[in-house]
Order: C-alpha cells, then structure tokens, then sequence
C-alpha cells in the first residue's frame, strides 16, 4: 500500500509508452516503494505541460503526493471538497441547483407508487443540494423500500436531533466556511438509523485515514461473524470500496467520528489490532502506511481525553508513539508518549507495584525523543533520572528483571550528558556501568544480550574519540561493536545492517583523523553509504538522515584531494538537497545540520575560488 492516495494514484496509472507500467504493480511493499520511485521517474519523461491529469472527487485535507504530482510538470485538473490554494489555481463551484439535484436522486433511486416528486425536491432542499447527502439519502431509500415521505420524515426528524451543532468541517485547524456540511450529514446519519453494528463499524473506520483498511480485518478487529454490516454500508454509500480496502470519505470520517459513538471501549479492540498488525510490517511497508499511522495517532490522542478508564488506553497510545518516533512522526509521537505517561502516573499512584515500570518505560521514551532538539534536553534529563531512579528501585529487588532496563536508561541519559562540559564525567560513568551490566548479560544470554554490548561499545566508542588519550581504546570498541553487528546481520540483515552501516561511519569518521587511517575510512564510509542508500529506497522518512550525513563525511574525506574533488562537490551537494528538504519538516532538529553542509560546501567551493557560490552558502549558514 502507498504513503497517500495521490502516490495510489500514481502507482495505478496504466502507463501504456512503457510495458513495465502498464501491468500491476508488485505486492511486496520493498519492491513496491521501489516500483513506485521507478514510474515516478518515467511519468516525469513522458509528461510535458501539453499533458492533461484529471483527479475526479479528490476529498483529501492534505496528501504527501503533491509535491510528486507536481513534479510531473503536466497540467492537472482535480475536484474537492479541499481548499487546495497555494498549490493550485481554484475555482469555487457553487451548491448543485435544485433540478440538478433531483437528478442526481433519481440516478440512485427510482419513483415508486407513493412516491412524490414534490418530497423529493423537498428531501433536496431539507440537505441544500448537498450532493453526498442526496447521494447517502437516495441509496437509503433503494436499500429499504422506504416512500419519499417516510424518508422526508425521517430526514426531517434527523436533522431536529442534530439541532445546530458547533462542530464544523475544519482543515488545518480552521472551519471550513460556506456551508453547514456537518449539519446535514449528521442528520442524514441520525435518519438512517443504522444498526448498532454498522455504526460500530462506521465509528472504526473513522480512525483511519484515506488508505483504510482490509474488509476482513475490519470485521474481525470489530469483533463481528461476518461482513453483512459492512456490505450493506458499502451498498447505502457510507463506505467506499476499493478492490482490496474499505475507507470513509473525509467528510463522512469526521462526521462518523464525532456522532457514530467513538470511544475507547467501542474502538480500543481495532486500534490495538490495527497497532500490532502495523508494528509486523516490514521497515519499508511501514513506511508506505505512514500517512495512517499518522491519523490513528492523532484520533488516539482525541479518545485519550474521554475519561475512560486508562488501563487498556496506556499501552496502546505508548505503543503508537514508539512507531510515530520511528517515522519521525515527532509532534504525533511526543503527544502520544505524553498521553500514556499521565494516564500510566495515575494508574502508578494508585498500584505502584503493578504500574511503577510502566512509568519508567514511558519516562525513558518520551525523554529519547525529547532529547532530539535543544530545547527539550532539560525535560529530557529529569525523565531519564526519573526512570533511572525507578530502575533502580526496582533491580534492587529483582535484577533479572530489571538489570536490562538500568542499562539502557545509564546509556540514555549518558547520550544526553556527553554533550555538556559539566556532564561528561558522569556520561562515562553511566557508559561503563551500562556497558559492564550488558557484558555480564550477555555472558548467560549472548543471543539477547550480544545487540546491547554492541550498542555500548558505539557510544561509549563516539565519547571517547572525542578526546586523544580516548581515541585508542575508541577504536577497539568500534572495531568490537562491528564485529558484532556484521554477525547479527549475517542472520538478520533486515534488523542489523542499520548498525552496520552506522558503526561503519563511525568508525570512518576516527580513521580518516589520521593520514594512515584514510584509506580504511573511506571504504567503510563506502559501505555505509551503499547500505544507507538501501534502507533510504524503502523507508526515506528514517533513513535519508543516515544518507545527508554519511554523504557529508564522505565528502569531506575526499575534498582533501584532488581526484575527490568532483565527487565530493556531488556528495555535499546531495546532502545539502536532503537537509533542505528536513528542514522544511523539522527545523528544530536539522537546522543545524544544515548550516554545517552549507559551510563545508562553502569551504570547499572558496578553494577553488568559487567565491559567489560560496558566499550564498556561507549566508544560508546563517539563516539569512
């Protein structure tokens, strides 16, 4: 499955100039992504602005297919409910005419004996011609053999019982001017009167988003025998179907989640399914259900704040904002983490014994991702001392339990100090006791264990290469940690040809320090951008940071001479690109990043004398 509905579209298109294009597209999700970039690619040659793409009833808030779209350099012409301006020049249709209306009914229903032409036209005024709900309303009929006036009451009766909401259609936080959209559609829900069942199944799909969901895993994550529910509201228009998924429009999402009884007890089943069902996908297809993972974290967050009981909330809004940090998903997965922090303190107040480690796992969370910008590192160290402090308390009375999580969080917070002056001293400190801890692990459990001492002999490796009494025994322990990491990925490449690659550049980065080390340097920078580049093809979101950094290095490395040169002003250039396009996502995180490439590349561009290419880099760095 695809990251938005446009990349589907996309991915769909028959391209006939080009065989490989004009079949199916591959089911793998690696394979898939790859096929998807492959058409992008060719769609872009064939394209020119005499090319003509009509996107018909195109109801998305945002898609991260845009920027693809138009990047086609074709002209496009798409309907929706959507304000899609700056983006595309916009011309605002007024409501269908009554006549047109009427028409539009009668193409979904036929006039029976007792039916009545004037109710209708009434049944179009009561919804003002708001073709959905003509739509909804039509197919209402047809499914339960209802005359014109026993709909117009039922209509009539509906919208008494919606009254005058205050909730509006919103995009971008904003409401939607115009047209009292919800309103209509609420009451149009109200006289359906649908079955406890489908307004179940309504109230789940409500939290997923444009890419929706596989029938038979609706159902069964609902609870329910069958698809009857569901196939008949398929059949009265509520839900849309697609070969292989069901979804809501995104004007019958909203108005499903906020009247068809969304709650935790009703929808907790499918977001813990739907959690666990996302969390055994591959890097890659995780990566393409993003834009879902994205609004079942946000709706989440929305059913946290219900009062319910948290004991069933907690896990499940920890677990989604472990997999929003993984997709840089940053705000959504701090948001989550935070929700599941108060609701697991208040549990924890209550039950300590039960709840405590619960508390010291969410703490330890959040802190990692907020310890990723400046201005959450204080926030960050008081939730790692709170969660070390937890540990503590509680490997006293039971080490094999929690020996592990002591570990871990030492080696947290000492990530964090290490960047201050005045915290290193004890940064070191909580390395070697985390690394001793793991050593001792691994002795009765290499098969768990192994990936820990790896990971600590990196970091404690990257802490004292910064000094030059440290930079020997660093590189014994970049030089173990690999050695590590290429046996776990012999087996399970999948999992450890991140660290590969990371230990790699790493250890490239303490060799190329010294004139006999530069020649190994460069052929681990080498293949660590080989497997960056990889991971980057598959999942972008996690992986084209890894790429803008070693491309960087590698760069570096190979600006010192001469017959570098060129390629290294390629690299600099491929990562500035990325760290452009970073900072239009999360300033707070690359901003930095991005100024240091604009300064090397500046460096090396004044080298050659390049100077006016150079200043306007050297600005950039600035933020000018």
């Amino acid at each position: 499955m695809e990251a938005s509905g446009l990349q589907r579209l996309l991915l769909d298109m028959t391209v006939l100039d080009d065989p490989e294009f004009a079949g199916l597209s591959p089911e793998d999700g690696g394979a898939r992504a790859a096929y998807y970039r492959r058409k992008l690619l060719r769609l872009r040659q064939l394209c020119s602005r005499d090319t003509l793409l009509v996107i018909d009833n195109f109801d998305v808030a945002g898609d991260d297919g845009l920027a693809d779209l138009e990047s086609l350099g074709a002209q496009v012409v798409l309907t929706t409910r959507q304000d899609f301006r700056p983006h595309f020049a916009q011309v605002d249709l007024e409501a269908l005419e009554e006549e047109d209306a009427y028409r539009l009914f009668l193409r979904h229903a036929s006039l029976r004996k007792g039916d009545r032409e004037e109710e209708v036209l009434e049944l179009v005024r009561q919804v003002e011609g708001h073709t959905t709900a003509v739509i909804l309303l039509a197919a209402q009929k047809e499914a339960d053999g209802f005359t014109t006036g026993q709909l117009l009451d039922r209509l009539k009766q509906g919208l008494r019982q919606a009254g005058d909401s205050e909730v509006q259609l919103v995009k971008d936080g904003k409401p939607m001017k115009g047209e009292n959209a919800f309103q209509v559609l609420c009451a149009v829900l109200n006289a359906a009167e649908l079955p406890q069942e489908e307004r179940k199944l309504l109230a789940n799909l409500s939290l997923l988003g444009p890419q929706g969901i596989a029938p038979g895993n609706l159902c069964l994550w609902c609870g329910l025998p069958n698809r009857n529910g569901l196939n008949r509201l398929v059949k009265r228009h509520w839900v849309e179907q697609a070969e292989d998924r069901v979804f809501l429009s995104p004007v019958i999402r909203q108005v499903a989640f906020e009247t068809a009884g969304v709650s935790f007890a009703a929808c907790g089943p499918l977001l813990k399914a739907w959690n666990r069902w996302y969390e055994g996908l591959s890097g890659g297809e995780q990566y393409l259900w993003r834009e879902t993972l994205q609004t079942v974290g946000e709706h989440a967050c929305l059913l946290a704040q219900n009062g319910e009981p948290g004991d069933e909330k907690a896990p499940i809004l920890h677990s989604l904002g472990l997999r929003c940090r993984e997709q840089n998903l940053r705000a959504q997965a701090e948001a989550l983490c935070r929700e599941s922090l108060k609701l697991y303190r208040k549990l924890s107040a209550t039950n300590p014994s039960v709840y405590e480690p619960d508390v010291a796992m969410t703490c330890n969370n959040l802190a990692v991702l907020l310890a990723g910008s400046p201005e959450g590192r204080k926030e960050a160290e008081e939730l790692f001392r709170e969660a070390l402090k937890l540990c503590r308390n509680l490997s006293a009375t039971n080490p094999s339990v929690y020996e592990p999580d002591v570990a871990t969080t030492c080696n947290n917070l000492a990530n964090l100090l290490k960047a201050s002056a005045e915290g290193r001293k004890e940064a070191e400190e909580l390395f070697r006791e985390a690394l001793k801890l793991y050593r001792k692990l691994s002795a009765t459990n290499p098969s768990v264990y192994e990936p820990y001492v790896a990971m600590i002999c990196n970091n404690l490796a990257n802490f004292l290469s910064d000094s030059t009494e440290g930079r020997e025994e660093a590189e014994k322990l970049y030089r173990e940690a690999l050695k590590l990491y290429r046996n776990l990925s012999a087996t399970n490449p999948s999992v450890y040809e991140p660290d590969v690659a990371m230990t790699c550049n790493n250890l490239a980065i303490l060799l190329a320090a010294s004139p006999e080390g530069r020649k190994e340097a460069e052929e681990l920078y080498r293949e660590s951008l080989e497997l960056r580049r990889k991971l980057s093809a598959t999942n972008p979101s996690v992986y084209e940071p890894d790429v803008a950094t070693t491309c960087n290095n590698l760069a570096n490395l190979l600006s010192a001479s001469t017959e570098g040169r060129e390629e290294a002003e390629e690299l600099y250039r491929e990562a500035l690109g990325l760290y452009r396009k970073f900072v239009q996502i999360v300033p707070e995180v690359y901003q930095l990043d991005l100024a240091r490439v604009c300064r090397n590349l500046g460096r090396f561009l004044q080298s050659q004398g390049r100077t006016e290419e150079a200043a306007v880099l050297f600005q950039e760095a600035k933020g000018e």
